[in-house]
């Protein structure tokens, strides 16, 4: 019994103070949760519509970060949001909603694009890396949990990735802004750069495709990775990147000397100047007329080198060039990589058969000596993910006084099967091959009027 009584005194106070606890709960709030979350509802869009010029949005797509970060403006009334994006050209409006999803939630849930770009799935689509089949979308988000809305301060949170987003009121124009990030977004192309970050060497390579940076201080060999979106001023980090004793949210771009700086008031002095690597041309320099080399194996069992005369002209300004002179019945379109000044001749579809509906392939091949020595095989594939790449030889061009192109294999091609050339290829309507264009009735396709294939690509020599 002396046991007991403790234990019991024990629980009748334990059941004293939890039964405190609860008629204290009871007066923590005065309104309910489904009123909570209304109000807070409410609010949000109260402080979305509240923004004059509208909000600059700080958005990245992917849980990993797996392609950077993209600068957005949004502008809302009451009903509707029109977006702007550095993705796109032009705007896209559409409804957006508040709803509770035990809070408060932001919805573009009508096919808005600016969202929907990474957001919807596509089984045809390819990704940011030329990869195929976007069951997932690149993981974005359009439905986004508001964690805070204030006048000087939106925190949003992706459902779907888990991000961090954050949005700020413009004080100019949407389209001014994004014009701005646009633009600092074409101008910063160059790779890799090299300075200073707090005094001591350092170097940075700024992969402009998947948006994220390589920072190395070069003395103590110390390195940071982080994603990265281009804004209006020059760049910024998913969140602080610390490196060293450093740590750095954000550089400004200075056009004119290329470089990356500290922004201004920063305590950390940073001065990164871009490096062009070697070859690099500016798409207006490789616009022009060239003598095209090919059908050169460098075996004496093959035909004798071909020499045609070529044209690139000017396509997507600064993103695709046309190669002119292959077949008066077609074009090819190239490929322009502007941080390393290369380009790229890639598979595509050229034209139909009017005959049967085939798409006609313009298909990379890889060429090769047969078993016995004495001539040549190959191999093609109805793909655009293959191709040929073209750079400026430096020495060829300085002996020849103008830009000299060699040809080498391009991506995602084996080490076994390099891409030396290109055939045609007919595909049927079902996505099958539809074989070899090489009978006579296809002549009036085949490349610089001469075989159904173009093999062995060697050098493009301006005129």
């Amino acid at each position: 019994m002396k046991r007991i009584i403790p234990i019991l005194a024990t629980a009748v106070l334990s059941a004293f103070v939890i039964s405190s606890c609860v008629k204290d709960e009871e007066h923590i709030f005065d309104k309910s949760a489904s009123l909570r979350v209304k109000e807070a509802m409410d609010n949000a869009q109260k402080v979305l519509t509240s923004a004059s010029n509208g909000w600059k949005m700080y958005y990245y797509p992917h849980p990993n970060q797996d392609y950077g970060g993209y600068m957005y403006a949004l502008k809302f009334d009451n009903e509707s949001v029109t977006v702007w994006s550095e993705v796109f050209y032009g705007s896209s409006t559409s409804l957006y909603k508040m709803t509770n999803d035990d809070g408060p939630v932001l919805s573009f849930d009508t096919n808005n694009y600016a969202f929907h770009y990474f957001a919807t799935p596509s089984g045809s689509s390819k990704n940011l890396y030329g990869e195929s089949g976007l069951y997932q979308a690149y993981k974005g988000d359009f439905e986004f949990i508001v964690m805070s809305a204030k006048p000087e301060e939106v925190v949003l949170k992706g459902k779907r990735s888990g991000n961090k987003i954050l949005m700020y009121p413009l004080d100019e124009s949407p389209e001014t802004f994004i014009e701005k990030a646009a633009q600092n977004a074409e101008d910063i192309f160059v790779s890799s750069f090299a300075g200073t970050i707090g005094g001591e060497a350092a170097t940075a390579y700024m992969d402009v495709g998947s948006r994220w940076a390589t920072l190395t201080l070069t003395g103590s060999e110390t390195t940071a990775e982080a994603p990265y979106m281009v804004t209006d001023r020059g760049v910024r980090f998913y969140k602080p990147v610390k490196l060293g004793s450093y740590t750095l949210e954000a550089l400004d771009w200075d056009n004119s000397t290329q470089s990356l700086v500290s922004v201004s008031g920063d305590p950390v002095s940073v001065s990164l100047k871009g490096q062009l690597p070697p070859g690099w041309r500016s798409y207006s320099d490789l616009l022009g007329d060239y003598d095209l080399v090919y059908n050169d194996s460098g075996e004496s069992y093959y035909s004798a080198p071909r020499t045609v005369p070529v044209s690139l002209v000017q396509d997507e300004y600064k993103k695709t060039m046309l190669l002119k002179g292959v077949n008066d019945l077609y074009d090819l379109k190239v490929n322009y990589d502007l941080a390393s000044g290369n380009i790229f001749i890639m598979g595509q579809i050229i034209g139909t058969w009017e005959p049967n509906g085939n798409s006609i392939y313009w298909a990379p091949c890889f060429a090769r000596s047969n078993a016995a020595g004495t001539g040549v095989t190959w191999s093609g594939w109805r793909s655009t993910n293959y191709g040929m790449k073209g750079y400026v030889d430096e020495e060829a061009s300085a002996a020849a006084g103008k830009n000299v192109f060699k040809f080498t294999t391009g991506p995602a091609a084996s080490a076994a099967q390099p891409i030396t050339g290109f055939a045609l290829i007919m595909q049927t309507p079902a996505g099958s091959s539809g074989g070899w264009m090489s009978s006579d009735t296809y002549k009036d396709w085949f490349p610089f009027n001469y075989r159904y294939y173009a093999h062995f690509w060697v050098t493009m020599t301006k005129k």
